[in-house]
């Protein structure tokens, strides 16, 4: 019987990828793969673990392969427990230009030899991996849950994604609830590059305490989604519904969040000194701002922004570096450019100087 073509076409894709040699790699790198295959075999079959189904959720088109990232999630998902040398290792062995063959690493995957057949030296090599691997899990989980939230409320606000719809998805009962699994792949098919350590941060966060290993989904999708505004006018017709948050806004707030604390005093020391200026002369910088925001978006470029400032004389004194701080702390990326967001800085200086006028005088 003749075997299908997409088949031998495979074969034949696979027989053509690098071979280890020409990766780099030498014997004891090999040695090191083996030694990751091994201890892999050993846990799937010590506690059944499945990752063939965590590796085909991520390949939507059934091409055999996933990304490097995919791949690490894939074996996280599935409880495989490997040092991060090790998951690099099989990136690397069974990759080919940043994508990893699933299909080769379950092929190589078949256990060699009976579990019986183990030694008590395997046995304790996988013990001190699994100590190493939890080790490393305690030290990596520090992902900011504010920052994680953030990042996925300005990618949810760009690109107007409704991240409910693929967790209703794996919700076929309406529990509003849904398994850690099902979690990662409904954000994953979202288009959202989230780090191991940030997918643990929301399960730990929307964990529900009754049920092991789910996540509430719909307590994490109403705060997400208030980006677009109160979620529950239609159930309470009297309640307020908060203004948009605009996704340059938010990109501004992770952006100071994550400024040097050396850096962050300097920029506020020049928004502080920018506003003692503005107050005393009564000076107007909106206009000079729109002048070059044709379009309204809220934002200039990097030498529009200090124009501005110099022609007004607003930074007179003051060194680049200075100034170049300020300019971080209300930094955005707009087209693949990194522009300033104008309107949020003047938001900050009308602040600054009502509170200057509440001060009593000294």
């Amino acid at each position: 019987m003749t075997r299908p073509e997409t088949e031998v076409v495979r074969e034949v894709q696979d027989a053509t990828q690098q071979t280890p040699r020409t990766k780099g790699f030498d014997e004891q790198s090999l040695d090191e793969v083996d030694e990751a295959m091994e201890s892999i075999r050993f846990q799937v079959a010590k506690h059944k673990l499945q990752p063939k189904d965590y590796l085909k959720d991520f390949d939507r088109h059934n091409k055999g392969k996933v990304t490097e990232q995919q791949f690490a999630q894939a074996l996280d998902m599935a409880r495989i427990v490997l040092t991060p040398r090790q998951v690099r290792l099989l990136q690397l062995y069974f990759g080919h230009d940043g994508l990893v063959s699933y299909r080769l690493f379950l092929n190589d995957l078949a256990p060699a030899a009976a579990l019986a057949n183990l030694t008590q030296n395997t046995l304790r090599g996988v013990k001190e991996v699994e100590t190493r691997r939890n080790q490393f899990r305690d030290k990596d989980d520090g992902a900011d849950l504010e920052e994680t939230m953030e990042k996925i409320k300005l990618a949810v606000a760009q690109r107007r994604i409704r991240i409910i719809e693929h967790m209703r998805g794996f919700d076929k009962l309406r529990k509003g609830r849904v398994t850690v699994r099902a979690f990662r792949s409904a954000l994953s098919m979202c288009g959202l590059e989230l780090t191991l350590p940030e997918y643990r941060a929301l399960e730990s966060e929307y964990a529900v305490p009754e049920v092991p290993e789910h996540v509430n989904y719909v307590k994490f999708c109403r705060e997400v989604d208030a980006v677009f505004g109160a979620t529950d006018l239609h159930r309470e017709p009297t309640l307020e519904s908060q203004q948009f948050i605009p996704p340059m806004d938010i990109e501004v707030e992770a952006n100071t969040r994550k400024m040097a604390g050396e850096e962050k005093n300097v920029a506020e020391e020049v928004l502080m000194h920018v506003a003692r200026i503005v107050d005393e002369r009564g000076v107007a910088m909106n206009d000079d701002f729109k002048d070059y925001d044709r379009v309204n978006r809220g934002s200039v470029t990097r030498s529009q922004f200090q124009r501005v400032l110099s022609d007004l004389r607003l930074t007179d004194g003051v060194k680049q570096s200075s100034v170049d701080a300020l300019m971080n702390m209300f930094r955005v990326r707009v087209g693949g450019q990194e522009n300033v967001h104008y309107r949020r800085f003047l938001t900050q200086v009308d602040a600054i100087c009502e509170d200057l006028h509440r001060a009593p005088a000294q």
